[in-house]
């Protein structure tokens, strides 16, 4: 499992969503945070958006579910794709 997400890494808004990426109960998963100042060319190949407010994509595989904007539904959101 993947979580990329997608903000400055210097704002305390995607701070909060590592945070909260990084405390979901699930033994394997990897977190990218991918600044939109210094990953442009990234965010373009990957599709990602960002509307000026960190979000973050949970992906399994090839297959990405809709974007989480809120910190607090990002653990309940990794746990459960743990069982798809």
């Amino acid at each position: 499992m993947r979580v990329t997400i997608v903000g400055p890494e210097s704002s305390k808004s995607t701070r909060m969503m590592i945070g909260a990426a990084h405390r979901a109960r699930i033994p394997f998963r990897s977190v990218e945070v991918l600044d939109p100042r210094t990953h442009a060319e990234d965010l373009e190949a990957s599709g990602f958006g960002y509307a000026g407010e960190p979000v973050a994509y949970i992906c399994i595989g090839t297959s990405c579910q809709a974007p989480v904007t809120d910190p607090v539904v990002l653990p309940e959101r990794l746990e459960g794709s743990r069982h798809r």
